[in-house]
C-alpha cells in the first residue's frame, strides 16, 4: 500500500517530524488533534509503526496519537555503532515524551512494543498514567521460548518455508518487483494471523535483523514478574486467543499488573486489524477522549 493509499484510509490529516533524542534521530508522525494525547509504541523490535496503520488511526477520533520509529527501525535509521540495547529504546521513549510534554503518558504498545511499555514503566512509573498492552510480548525469557516454538509450529504447519522456497525460485521478481515485496511480506505476516489469507492492509515495511537481535541479547535471561507486580498504573491487556504468544503470558502480566484481560476469540497477533470495530470499542473505554472532537459533537467532556 502507497503512503497516499494510507492517508486516504487514516482518520486525520497526519503530521510528520524528524526530532533528535538522545543523539538519535527519530520520525515521528502525530495525528488527531490537541488534548488528550496517547503515545503508541510499535513492535518488533525491529518494526516500524506503518505496521499499525491504518487501523490504529481510527482511534485519533477525540484525541492525538503520537506515533515513532523506535532507532534503528523504519525511517529512523542509525549508523552501524549506534546502541540498540532495550535501555537505549527506554530512554529515547523518556525523552519523547518530555519532548511532547506530556507530564504523565498514555502508552499503548503492541508486541515488543507492549515489553517496551512496561519496562518504560518500570523505570519511571511516575511518568505514565495509564497503558493499553495489545498481544504484549512476554514478560519472561522463558514465556519468549515459548512463543517461539509456537510460531516455529505454525510456520511449519503452513508450509510457509516451502512457499517461500517457490516464491524465491520463481520468475516474479524478475516480472513484478512490487509483487514479488508484497507477496513476500504477506508470507512473512500470515503465521501471525488467526486466519493467513486475510492479510490486513498495511504497506510492507522492512525489518531489521540487527536491531532486533541487539535488543534481545540485551534482554538475556530476562524476566520482569516481581518488577510489574510493584506498579500501580491504570492498564488493559488485549490478547487473541489465536496469536502465537500464548494467552496464558498475557494472563500472567494481567495478574501481575491487576488488570483486566480482553480475549479476542477470533484474532492471532493483530486484534486492531483482525477484530478492529471490536477493538476501538474496547480500546475506547480506557483512553481518555474529548467527546467534542468525535464525529463533530458539541459536549466538551475529557475522560481521566
Amino acid at each position: 500500500m502507497t503512503d497516499s493509499a494510507l492517508k486516504k484510509q487514516s482518520a486525520a490529516p497526519a503530521t510528520t517530524e524528524m526530532v533528535t533524542v538522545n543523539g538519535v534521530g527519530l520520525f515521528t508522525r502525530s495525528i488527531g488533534a490537541g488534548t488528550p494525547e496517547a503515545v503508541v509504541v510499535h513492535g518488533g523490535p525491529s518494526a516500524t509503526h506503518i505496521s499499525l496503520l491504518p487501523a490504529m488511526d481510527e482511534l485519533a477520533q477525540g484525541r492525538r496519537l503520537r506515533y515513532y520509529d523506535q532507532r534503528g527501525c523504519g525511517e529512523s535509521s542509525v549508523s552501524p555503532r549506534t546502541p540498540l540495547e532495550w535501555r537505549n529504546h527506554v530512554d529515547d521513549l523518556h525523552e519523547l515524551i518530555d519532548l511532547w510534554q506530556i507530564e504523565k503518558a498514555t502508552i499503548v504498545g503492541h508486541s515488543w512494543g507492549a515489553l517496551l511499555s512496561l519496562l518504560f514503566a518500570i523505570r519511571r512509573p511516575d511518568r505514565v498514567a495509564r497503558l493499553l498492552l495489545v498481544a504484549p510480548a512476554s514478560i519472561t525469557a522463558a514465556g519468549r521460548s515459548e512463543y517461539l516454538e509456537r510460531l516455529n509450529r505454525r510456520v511449519s504447519d503452513l508450509g510457509i518455508v516451502n512457499q517461500q522456497r517457490e516464491l524465491i525460485q520463481s520468475d516474479l521478481r524478475r516480472r513484478d518487483p512490487k509483487m514479488f515485496r508484497q507477496r513476500a511480506f504477506e508470507l512473512s505476516l500470515a503465521p501471525y494471523l488467526k486466519d493467513p489469507t486475510q492479510i490486513p492492509p498495511i504497506a510492507p515495511f522492512q525489518i531489521s535483523h540487527h536491531v532486533r537481535g541487539a535488543v534481545w541479547r540485551s534482554l538475556g535471561d530476562y524476566d520482569f514478574t516481581n518488577e510489574l507486580s510493584r506498579l500501580s498504573i491504570s492498564a488493559l491487556v488485549i490478547h487473541g486467543r489465536h496469536d502465537p504468544i500464548p494467552v496464558s503470558s498475557s494472563e500472567l502480566i494481567a495478574k501481575k499488573l491487576r488488570a483486566p484481560l480482553e480475549i479476542f476469540e477470533y484474532s492471532g497477533h493483530m486484534p486492531f486489524f483482525e477484530e478492529q470495530d471490536h477493538f476501538l470499542r474496547v480500546a475506547d473505554e480506557i483512553l481518555p477522549c474529548d467527546h467534542s472532537r468525535m464525529n463533530g459533537g458539541t459536549t466538551s467532556t475529557v475522560e481521566d
